[in-house]
C-alpha cells in the first residue's frame, strides 16, 4: 500500500515536471520571438494564443471524460449491434422453419388436389345416374298424376255433360208439354223422325 502511495506520487512528480519542462521551453520561446520582433504582439495573434490553449487546456481536461464517453457509445453501439444480429438470427431461424412448412403445406396440397379430382370423378359419375334415376321417379310421378287427372275430368266432363243434357231434355219438355210452342213441337217431330231412321 504504501509503495503504491508512493510510485503514484512520483508519477505524479514526472508528469507535473514534464509539463513544467515542457510550459518553460515554450515560454522561453515565446520570449525570443517576440524579443526578435519575429513575433508580434497584435490582435490576431493574442487570438490564436488564446485559441492553442483554450484547445490545449481542453485536450489536457476534457480528455479522460470524452474518452469515456466514446467509451460508453461504443459499448452501447456494441450492444445495440449485438441485440440486432440475434434478433436477425431469430427471425432468420423462424423464416427457415416457416419455409419448411411451406414446402410440407405445397405437397399437402397437391395430394389433396389429387384427392379431389378423384372425388370430383366419382360425385360426376354417381351424380349423372343419380339425376337421371331421380328425373325419371319425377317425370313417372307426374305422368302418373296426370293420368289419374285425365281420368278425373274425363268422368268430370261426362257427368256434368249427362247433367246438362238431362237438364235440356227436361226444359224441352216443359216447352213442348206445358207452354206448347209450335216451334219446339216441329223440333221434337223430327228428332224423333230422325231416331227411328237411325233406328
Amino acid at each position: 500500500m504504501l509503495f503504491d502511495c508512493f510510485y503514484l506520487c512520483l508519477y505524479i512528480g514526472e508528469e507535473v515536471y514534464k509539463l513544467m519542462v515542457n510550459f518553460s521551453l515554450l515560454a522561453l520561446t515565446f520570449l525570443f520571438l517576440v524579443s526578435q520582433s519575429i513575433l508580434l504582439l497584435n490582435e490576431e495573434i493574442l487570438i490564436l494564443f488564446c485559441f492553442i490553449a483554450f484547445c490545449w487546456l481542453i485536450f489536457n481536461r476534457l480528455r479522460e471524460s470524452v474518452s469515456l464517453d466514446f467509451l460508453d457509445r461504443s459499448t452501447k453501439i456494441q450492444q445495440t449491434f449485438i441485440e440486432s444480429l440475434s434478433q436477425v438470427e431469430q427471425r432468420l431461424f423462424i423464416n427457415s422453419k416457416v419455409q419448411q412448412k411451406f414446402q410440407n403445406l405445397t405437397s399437402d396440397f397437391e395430394t389433396l388436389k389429387n384427392h379431389f379430382v378423384v372425388l370430383n370423378k366419382a360425385v360426376h359419375n354417381k351424380l349423372v345416374t343419380f339425376l337421371i334415376k331421380d328425373s325419371q321417379t319425377i317425370y313417372l310421378s307426374k305422368l302418373l298424376f296426370t293420368q289419374r287427372l285425365e281420368q278425373q275430368t274425363a268422368k268430370l266432363l261426362a257427368l256434368l255433360l249427362s247433367k246438362k243434357l238431362y237438364r235440356i231434355v227436361l226444359l224441352r219438355q216443359f216447352y213442348v208439354q206445358k207452354l206448347k210452342f209450335a216451334n219446339f213441337e216441329c223440333f221434337y217431330k223430327i228428332s224423333l223422325r230422325e231416331y227411328f231412321e237411325t233406328i
